[in-house]
């Protein structure tokens, strides 16, 4: 009896997991076919494309009835690294567009109105543009303009503001996994 359930081991385990290389496969095609038919040169920054790939990867999941536990960062971190993996293969291209829109070589340049300022670990601003849309940005290493609110990053709260940040990717011990946010490499009171 343990002889046949040694056998079934043998044979079935490697079954299983050529079925989940399979299915990463099919998901990674899926999301390969999905982001080719948005037009990526309207995409702005890295992190729109990363959102719009892992949209285009839980409707295949979906497809596939995986079950993808939405509130587990590590488990959608890696899943998304092994359907990525398999996507590098199959369109180069979207990487290719993730690295060409990371931002990190042309900053974004702001004028608007500091909302508020949250200091912890690191200093958050959260910032209003004068179109009205809002971002968070933080502040992790020194800048132009820097040195005035080192003491007190608080008293930029209710200030106009031009602001310069880039999209930069950071590990967050906490939720072990990485994500992108504006690093502000430039301030200026307007």
């Amino acid at each position: 009896m343990k002889n046949i359930i040694l056998l079934l081991g043998v044979f079935i385990f490697p079954v299983l997991l050529f079925a989940q290389d399979d299915v990463h496969k099919i998901v990674a095609n899926e999301t390969c076919a999905c982001i080719q038919k948005k037009d990526l040169s309207k995409i702005k920054d890295r992190s729109e494309i990363e959102m719009l790939m892992g949209l285009c990867m839980l409707e295949s999941a979906g497809r596939q009835n995986l079950d993808v536990d939405l509130s587990d960062q590590a488990a959608m971190h890696k899943f998304g690294e092994k359907v990525g993996v398999q996507m590098a293969l199959i369109c180069p291209e979207v990487f290719a567009s993730l690295f060409k829109n990371s931002g990190a070589d042309e900053p974004t340049m702001l004028s608007g109105q500091v909302k508020s300022v949250d200091v912890g670990e690191f200093v958050y601003i959260n910032f209003k543009e004068d179109s009205g849309k809002e971002h968070r940005l933080i502040w992790t290493r020194y800048f132009p303009g820097s040195d005035e609110f080192m003491d007190n990053p608080k008293k930029l709260a209710g200030k106009k503001i031009r602001v310069a940040f880039t999209g930069t990717e950071f590990y967050s011990p906490k939720s072990k996994a990485y994500f992108i946010a504006k690093e502000i490499t430039e301030l200026q009171l307007h």
